[in-house]
């Protein structure tokens, strides 16, 4: 059975990282499209370039990314499996 999944190989955080997000929806996206109200048609106009993504960072965000290699070594010492992050279509 061939993997329905395709890797693609890119810096996280990179321009052509930002640029590759705009073209898909993601896991930092589920939220939107799953609540009720006009998020997800907002999201849709950013996705298809009709509205401009609001590039709002609060410190929270900011803490929150910079965090994510020590809790990702966090959850690695929890399960014992080793895991990455990935850009995955």
């Amino acid at each position: 059975m061939s993997n329905p999944f395709k890797i693609v190989e890119l810096q996280q955080r990179s321009r052509e990282w930002h640029e590759w997000r705009k073209n898909g929806i993601g896991a930092s996206d589920a939220n939107v499209v799953m609540s009720r109200g006009h998020g997800a048609n907002n999201l849709l106009n950013i996705k298809i370039g009709l509205a401009e993504e609001n590039s709002f960072q609060s410190e929270a965000m900011k803490r929150g990314a910079e965090l994510e290699d020590e809790a990702r070594g966090a959850y690695i010492a929890k399960i014992s499996l080793e895991v990455n992050p990935a850009c995955v279509e």
